[in-house]
Formats: structure tokens, sequence, C-alpha cells
């Protein structure tokens, strides 16, 4: 079989371990010749494709089929489309493999807290949102109340059910402050902050963006380190943002 007809009827992820001895021999040979790459352990996919988002999340599912993807992949699978991941984060209980671009945390996920959609594990969009204030702040709680994905009630509970993590003092305050209410269509843009927050001024900027979010705005959200260190893609994201409106 050759490497086009494979991708074309069997998809843009091949697992050696589940493939017959004839299809491994056109995988192996399409790697060596540069139309597939390796991306997770015995996991291939098309060249192409090597960096595009949802076939690196497929193939966190072919590889292993009890992991979890969490962090801002799974928000981006759920609840947020358009957040920024510079990394897929996966949860898994065993040995943690080589897989560029990919994340992995001894972590285990108590089943309530896991969707499964399309083939793939991961967070709930309540976890999810929790997780994220360590990167994101408060706007990862704003973000997911606002797409309706999950209720303030069920941000507690996720919470309350994951007491001894580190930085749940932090989770604990960005959810006092948070309010479930629904929230406006966005139609304009705002990127925001563009310089480097007190921890006061996070609060009070995070409220004003939220202000302008119910009076119909477009806001995307940066942290300062992305600023620093992504500049191109906060600009192409932008652009792309207006390109939209």
């Amino acid at each position: 079989m050759k490497v086009d007809t494979l991708i074309a009827t069997e998809g843009p992820v091949f697992h050696l371990a589940s493939l017959p001895e004839t299809t491994r021999a056109t995988v192996r040979s399409g790697r060596a010749a540069g139309r597939l790459v390796r991306v997770l352990p015995g996991t291939y996919v098309p060249t192409e494709l090597k960096d595009d988002f949802a076939t690196r999340s497929l193939a966190v599912g072919w590889w292993c089929a009890d992991t979890v993807i969490v962090g801002a992949a799974a928000a981006r699978l759920t609840f947020w489309p358009d957040v920024p991941v510079r990394q897929i984060d996966v949860a898994r209980r065993g040995t943690e493999p080589i897989g560029p671009g990919y994340r992995f945390h001894r972590r285990a996920i108590d089943p309530e807290y896991i969707v499964e959609r399309h083939g793939l594990r991961m967070t709930t969009p309540a976890l999810t949102a929790i997780d994220l204030v360590d990167e994101f702040g408060g706007d990862a709680i704003d973000i997911c109340l606002r797409s309706r994905a999950a209720r303030l009630s069920d941000l507690w509970a996720a919470y309350a059910a994951h007491p001894a993590r580190p930085g749940n003092a932090e989770r604990r305050r960005m959810l006092l402050d948070s309010r479930d209410k629904p929230w406006s269509a966005a139609r304009a843009l705002v990127a925001s902050p563009t310089s480097q927050p007190s921890p006061q001024g996070v609060g009070r900027d995070r409220y004003r963006q939220n202000a302008l979010v119910l009076a119909g705005w477009r806001v995307l959200r940066f942290t300062y380190r992305m600023l620093v260190d992504e500049p191109d893609y906060v600009i192409a994201t932008i652009l792309a943002a207006l390109a939209t409106s």
C-alpha cells in the first residue's frame, strides 16, 4: 500500500501497535521517505500536519487510551476555542515519554472530571478553568462562565474536589471575585494587558475587560510572558481576530 492511499483511507494518525504488519511496513517506509513523522511513541502523522493542533490531539488518544488532555489544550477542545496552546498538556499515571510539543504530568484525574469527545479524553470545563488560573488568572474562570460550559457552582465543586493542590488560595480568591451571569455576544476587539501588571492591577484590569465584554466588545487576553516571549504569535492572533470581526 502506498503512503498516500494509507492516509486517504485510514486517516491522519497511525499507531503501529494497532495496525497489521503490512500496514506497519507502509508507515515505516513513509517515515523513511519523510512523508510521516513520529509525534509520540509508535504514533505517526503526515509531516504537513505535525504542527496541527487537532491532529496532535488525536494522536494522544491513539497513543494511549487512558491519557487525559488537560490545561489550555483541554480548554480549546471544550469552551475556549482561541486560547493560545504552546504545547499539549497530558495527564497520565505512567512513565513520561518524549514527545516534542507535549508536556506530560503524573496526575490522576477523578473520572467525574473527565469528558470524552471524538475519542479523546479531557478534563471537564470546570476543572480545566480551575487549572488555568495558574496561567491566565481569573480570565480562565470568566471565559468558562461566559461560554456557559460550566456554572460557578461547578467550578466551586472542582476546586473543592482538589483541596491540597498548590495555588488553591489564588483559585479561591478568583472564584470569590467571579459571578455566574449571562454575557453578551462579542463584536469588537481589545488586546490587554500591554505592560507588566501589579497583582492589584490584574484584578482592576480584569473588571475593566469584563465591562467591555458586557458592552459587546471582543476581548483577547494575553499573559505578559506571551507578549515578551511570543510577540509574533500575539500579533498574528490579533490580526486573525480583526479579519473575522
